[in-house]
């Protein structure tokens, strides 16, 4: 026994070191909540750091009482004591008053730079006392940003001018002089990029609506994909306009607005345009915005506050202030991720009629991941059985083994009854009869993943979810039940988003080979049993199943207790805990070594109790070939 215990002692050592490097080398992005106004702090993974926008007066730094505001709040908080670079969009108060607070209470390095686009064009109306104290302020760090500037921020992280006083880099030059929002159409745009990450970040950019100047249609096809699009002019309908989303199809946009802001932020023109039925997107914004935009803003999340990126390159995580961090993936790769099978993801609750909100309001399904795969969710269609009410995902969300997924009407949690949504439904594409109705699940093939149809005489009512009891078996009157916990502030019952109250199913444990293993490559593994959230679990390779197997504290595993069998508990992440879904992988470096070629062996995973070190569940074994 001393060699697994050893083993655990020292993977878990090995995984931690490994967590701290690559957390390092992420880059972070923060929309900060600045109420009515925009401000996005950006952090390289070499640690500098550059601010786009400050936000209106006090978000920088609060003057009367004397104090930080958000900005210098969340500095203070990541122990940033002065900013390498900041930028400012155009000369609106609730873009520069913020960076002037910052520059007065010395948040700028010595060295900084501070770059807008300089005196001309000039502001919109004139040089006005604030602009003067923005200027006085940065002093001789002000620098006049170039189009096609390309500012390093380390670690191959860097920042693109693409658009300045409506001139596009490679394409024309908008005439902004009669533009209904001439200082808005003269925002500078700016396109992050790190690796296959790509953001915008564009000011108030305008898109012709409102009598203003469309910037946005002829600079989409040279700004080009995105990932991320910090919405332009705070989801105003004066931009975002169809053309610009068609050029730069994101998977996630983000809206910076006010609560109860007096602007209709985040607007329904912007929500139709990014969230829409055809092409439905995760849309977050930093408040719950204006109060009526004629049908209640439905359409995207409140994120309730700074809503923070960590990005590696291929994935990034996203992470509002309230709510779960979701995982999405850079589209260059959505590919390499799979798209759900037939059975991989099943519809496990529905709420068809809350007590006391509206359905248009109150509705929402949840759908699981049984697999043992991370599931892309690109290309995921939902409708009733009929194919009516047919939406279809656009963005590249990666649904993890055992990980629950909840569809809302209403995103906002002051207006959905409470429940802190991941996902909102365009507006109106969706609606769950309060009797008899369906759901059904597609792949991005049209392929059946997933259906459900249920009556008057099924276990749902109102203010009760139905739930599903065996997740693994079919969807007949008998596998459902009503729900009986209570959830959210209105007395619904339910449970979103959380295990179901009466879930009965036996989940095997799985050894999940996800790629060939390749000489002198990388070979991911994933380790899943879905009913043993959080337990210990230990992991092995041999080669060959036969006798004499290996047996560790009575569990006993398919595999010959052999050479490879005691080398493989060491290779890192082969012991640890599972997730609270009950999910854990790692990567295994094959060594380039020309013998392996041919070279045949099993893997085979075990799970323990926690705390009491209880043989649980062992997987089969899993052949595996190097080619």
């Amino acid at each position: 026994m001393r060699l697994p215990l050893r083993s655990i002692a020292l993977c878990l050592a090995v995984q931690a070191l490994l967590a701290t490097a690559a957390l390092a080398q992420n880059l972070r992005v923060y929309a900060i909540d600045v109420g009515q106004g925009s401000s996005t702090l950006i952090v390289s993974p070499t640690g500098k750091t550059m601010l786009i926008d400050g936000g209106p007066d006090q978000s920088g730094w609060i003057t009367s009482p004397n104090g930080p505001g958000p900005i210098a709040q969340l500095l203070n908080t990541l122990g940033i004591a002065q900013l390498d670079f900041t930028l400012l969009t155009h000369y609106h108060s609730d873009h520069y008053e913020g960076l002037t607070e910052l520059a007065q209470k010395n948040y700028l390095k010595p060295t900084a730079k501070a770059y807008d686009r300089g005196n001309s064009p000039a502001p919109e109306n004139g040089f006005t006392s604030p602009i003067n104290a923005y200027i006085s302020a940065m002093g001789t760090k002000r620098t006049t940003i170039v189009l096609g500037e390309v500012i390093d921020l380390g670690g191959g992280c860097t920042l693109r001018c693409l658009v300045k006083a409506g001139a596009i880099l490679g394409g024309p030059t908008v005439n902004t002089s009669t533009s209904a929002q001439q200082e808005n159409s003269n925002s500078i745009g700016v396109k992050l990029e790190y690796g296959n990450f790509d953001m915008w970040i564009g000011g108030d950019l305008t898109g012709g609506g409102g009598g203003t100047s469309d910037v946005e249609g002829p600079a989409g096809p040279f700004v080009g994909n995105l990932d991320v699009y910090v919405a332009d002019h705070h989801g105003s309908s004066t931009s975002s306009n169809a053309a610009w989303i068609a050029a730069t199809q994101p998977e996630l946009a983000i809206a910076s607005c006010g609560l109860h802001n007096s602007f209709n932020h985040p607007s329904g023109t912007f929500l139709n345009n990014t969230n829409s039925a055809a092409r439905s997107i995760l849309v977050y914004s930093t408040s719950g915005g204006a109060d009526n935009d004629g049908f209640g803003n439905n359409g995207f999340v409140n994120a309730a506050g700074t809503i923070r990126l960590d990005v590696n390159g291929n994935t990034y995580d996203v992470v509002p202030a309230v709510g779960r961090a979701q995982t999405l993936v850079c589209d260059e790769l959505s590919s390499t991720y799979g798209t759900p099978l037939f059975g991989e993801l099943r519809i496990s609750e529905y709420l068809a009629d809350p007590i006391t909100i509206p359905d248009a309001d109150g509705e929402w399904f949840e759908i699981t991941n049984v697999s043992g795969f991370e599931r892309n969710l690109n290309g995921l269609r939902v409708s009733q059985i009929d194919g009516a009410n047919l939406f279809t995902l656009a963005s590249t969300i990666l649904l993890k083994p055992g990980e629950k997924f909840v569809f809302h009407n209403n995103g906002d949690h002051q207006r959905n009854g409470g429940t802190v949504a991941q996902f909102c439904e365009p507006f109106g594409a969706f609606a769950l009869g309060n009797t008899s109705d369906s759901i059904r699940l597609r792949n991005a093939s049209n392929v059946l993943i997933d259906d459900m149809s249920y009556t008057g005489s099924w276990p749902d009512a109102t203010g009760i979810a139905g739930e599903k009891r065996d997740l693994l078996g079919s969807n007949v009157i008998s596998n459902w039940t009503s729900a009986t916990a209570s959830y959210g502030t209105g007395g619904d019952k339910g449970t979103p988003g959380a295990k179901n109250t009466f879930d009965i199913t036996n989940y095997p444990a799985m050894f999940v080979s996800l790629n060939t293993p390749q000489i002198g490559q990388m070979w991911n593994v994933n380790f899943v049993s879905l009913g043993e959230p959080g337990d210990i679990y230990v992991a092995a390779l041999a080669q060959s199943t036969g006798a004499p197997q290996f047996n560790l504290l009575g569990l006993q595993y398919p595999l010959t207790l052999d050479g490879l069998l005691a080398g493989s508990l060491d290779l890192p992440g082969f012991v640890n805990f599972l997730n609270g879904n009950g999910f854990a992988k790692t990567s295994v470096l094959i060594p380039n070594d020309p013998v392996l070629h041919g070279y045949s062996f099993f893997g085979a995973v075990g799970v323990f109790d926690m705390p009491t070190i209880v043989p649980g569940k062992v997987s089969t074994a899993v052949p595996v070939t190097v080619p």
